[in-house]
């Protein structure tokens, strides 16, 4: 495929529109149709990006042969059945992170894709950060040695969501589904991915705006050694880092990601290097959403599995229910695969 592509959104809210404005930045990509269950809110959508087609429900937008893939921006709990339904229908998918809301519902859909020659392409944004594409090329090369640890943040202050995200029908999950998966994806990709070996971690509610997690602490160990401690957190008094941000402890020096810089050990002392970049117009800005779209768009056209793809998400998928299990057992849980669960 070369042209021509034709593509829906499911869900019209504030994520949807990042993807939308990078996907019209892509040559020979249309953006055909929408829905939202507020079919005004919707039309809106459609009218701000010139999308001719608007539905109401999600059912009849996954029905329309016409589209040849899209793009889910939905309560996670829709994640599993909504992907699924498209691609039986035979169109690639994008979907929002988490990828579903357990692990078996993200291999049903790596299955599905696999069986049907679909792309699925997971949300994890910041693997498309120039910030972060830099630093994991730094880390790549060496430049700070073997890293044995990390911390990471995934944490809003004096601010939480509400609607959706706060209800346990629709989220499966709180802060750490919400905030702290981009801060464990993150530091995978600036680790190269490794596989995870077994998680501990303390996940509560404290700051009295709803049952869900607004806290946690979760501390993974991957396969190589490296131990990775990640917070996340809503309506939090303070955070030591804007989502994503992460630090890496190396024998050979230090890296972290916003602010963005490495500091090496030298013949004449400590070296610090803060690479320039583009000004951002904000924390999440539009590039990285722009080049995600990219990269979904290219892996259609180059019949081609997407980075990150089912594999991704299944892992984070892993991690996210190992960190739930560890916090209601007390223990620590094993995540490799096929591996026996020690909470």
């Amino acid at each position: 495929m070369t042209e021509g592509l034709r593509v829906g959104f499911v869900g019209t809210g504030f994520i949807a529109e990042f993807h939308a404005v990078g996907l019209a930045e892509q040559p020979g990509v249309e953006l055909a149709a929408a829905q939202n269950r507020g079919l005004e809110k919707g039309k809106r959508f459609a009218e701000r990006h010139s999308i001719p087609k608007t539905y109401r429900t999600a059912e009849e937008l996954l029905s329309d042969r016409s589209l040849d893939a899209v793009i889910l921006s939905v309560p996670n709990v829709y994640h599993h059945p909504y992907a699924l339904q498209a691609l039986e229908a035979e169109k690639h998918v994008f979907v929002e992170k988490p990828m579903t809301c357990t692990t078996a519902e993200a291999e049903e859909l790596a299955g599905a894709a696999e069986r049907g020659g679909r792309v699925l392409m997971v949300g994890h944004m910041w693997r498309f950060d120039r910030e972060v594409l830099d630093l994991r090329r730094r880390v790549a090369e060496g430049e700070i040695g073997q890293i044995f640890r990390t911390t990471a943040y995934g944490i809003h202050v004096n601010w939480g969501p509400g609607g959706w995200f706060t209800d346990p029908s629709l989220a499966c999950g709180g802060a750490l589904a919400d905030m702290g998966i981009h801060a464990i994806d993150t530091t995978r990709f600036l680790l190269g991915d490794p596989q995870p070996v077994q998680v501990y971690a303390r996940i509560s509610s404290n700051m009295g705006k709803t049952e869900l997690d607004d806290t946690g602490i979760v501390v993974v160990e991957w396969a190589g050694g490296v131990a990775s401690v990640v917070e996340s957190g809503w309506w939090q008094p303070h955070m030591d880092g804007p989502e994503a941000a992460t630090c890496l402890y190396g024998a050979g020096g230090y890296a972290s990601l916003y602010p963005t810089l490495v500091k090496r050990h030298g013949p004449e002392g400590q070296i610090v290097i803060t690479p320039e970049f583009p000004p951002r117009l904000g924390h999440c800005d539009q590039h990285m959403y722009t080049a995600q779209m990219a990269e979904f768009v290219s892996a259609i056209r180059e019949n081609r599995a997407p980075t990150p793809g089912p594999d991704e998400g299944i892992v984070n998928m892993r991690i996210l229910e190992a960190a739930y299990e560890s916090s209601r057992t007390g223990g620590v849980v094993s995540v490799a695969p096929g591996a026996p669960r020690d909470g």
